[in-house]
């Protein structure tokens, strides 16, 4: 019982000082470049990312991705997973997703594309993110 509360209040330590951080934590730039994280986890990999790399190759152009909220992910409630095709391909790097997930909570569109689908020895993705104004 005692270990359980100690628990409950680490969690609530540590979410008052992630809303302490946000308040001081400056805005996210409303274009930036970032490389998708945890790509080697995802279902379906490497197959998912040299399907996107024949695809992105095949068909030059813009390659639209989807960017969903995962409040309740048990490693991270800012998660926001990378979708593209129906395959979930990854995350946003915490850093990124802490101050993006704000925003898709309160309603603001980000817009996705992939910008390179490569690597040496493991294959990861990079994607240009863009503040969906209207």
């Amino acid at each position: 019982m005692a270990e359980e509360q100690s628990v409950q209040a680490e969690r609530r330590d540590r979410e008052m000082h992630r809303r302490e951080e946000r308040v001081t934590t400056p805005p996210l730039a409303g274009v930036f470049s970032t490389q998708v994280v945890g790509v080697t986890h995802g279902d379906g990999y490497p197959d998912t990312l040299l399907d996107m790399q024949s695809h992105r190759m095949a068909i030059p152009g813009t390659m639209w991705l989807t960017l969903q909220r995962e409040p309740d992910n048990e490693y991270d409630p800012n998660a926001i997973s990378v979708w593209w095709d129906g395959h979930k391909i990854g995350h946003l790097n915490k850093v990124i997703a802490f101050r993006m997930a704000p925003e898709l909570d309160a309603g603001q569109t980000w817009l996705a594309r992939v910008e390179e689908v490569g690597g040496d020895g493991h294959i990861g993705v990079s994607i240009r993110c863009k503040r969906d104004e209207p």
